[in-house]
């Protein structure tokens, strides 16, 4: 019998440890061997890269409250937000399995069938209001949010060849599953799935900080700011700018 579930899995959103450890502690787990092969995994891969969004209606203040926005390297708690990117970044995952009858009234499931999808669910860059579309300022922070779109396209295009190296060799280790149901073994399977993809999604989260951390420098805040004979503190009334 074949059978197949699909699952999203954004950033932060993955739990169900617990059928993880019971697979691996069950006595169930050691009449594994008695089980029947199927062959490989078929596993697909692919990334997920929406177009980016351009947003230039919000105010300083409106972009300054939007939720996980942290502070840049000057760290001034009430300088105005004249631009932002948000991502959204996180798996799509599909899997399918074979089952049959095991030993001892137990079901014997395979995965036979792993499809992920990785990458950006939504990107959205965001100019302040207070700067005029057509003025050099506006120009130059959209050139410097532009940075921050450029390190995630190139950071995705490396990613997701270390996606699907690591999924291979995760497929690779699965052998079957022994459960007292099929919807037992199926969530086993897909706790297995969601671990080794938060895992991922950890070490990609820690290398997008890193990288974008490099273009948000005192320096290239000073220059921005600077930028266009001071434009910007003529718009923002002398409040400090922030990025």
């Amino acid at each position: 019998m074949r059978f197949s579930y699909k699952h999203m899995n954004p950033v932060l959103a993955w739990a169900g440890f617990i059928f993880w450890v019971l697979a691996a502690t069950s006595p169930a787990a050691a009449a594994a061997e008695a089980c029947p092969t199927v062959g490989r995994i078929d596993l697909a891969v692919d990334e997920l890269d929406p177009p980016v969004r351009h947003v230039f209606d919000r105010t300083t203040g409106q972009l300054s409250a939007m939720p996980g926005r942290g502070h840049g390297p000057q760290g001034a708690i009430k300088s105005a937000v004249l631009g932002l990117t948000v991502v959204r970044f996180g798996f799509v995952s599909e899997i399918g399995a074979i089952f049959s009858l095991g030993p001892n009234a137990t079901v014997c499931g395979r995965m036979n069938l792993l499809k992920v999808s990785f990458g950006y669910q939504e990107r959205t860059v965001y100019v302040a209001r207070e700067l005029p579309r057509d003025t050099c300022i506006h120009g130059e922070v959209l050139a410097h949010e532009m940075k921050h779109v450029k390190v995630d396209d190139e950071l995705l295009a490396e990613y997701i060849e270390i996606v699907r190296k690591r999924l291979e060799a995760f497929v690779a280790r699965l052998g079957p599953t022994v459960s007292r149901s099929q919807n037992h073994a199926m969530t086993v399977m897909r706790g297995q799935v969601d671990r080794e993809l938060a895992a991922l999604n950890r070490e990609f989260t820690r290398e997008r900080d890193r990288r974008q951390m490099q273009i948000d420098t005192i320096q290239e805040y000073r220059r921005v700011t600077d930028s266009c004979n001071g434009e910007a503190l003529k718009y923002l009334k002398g409040r400090k700018p922030h990025m």
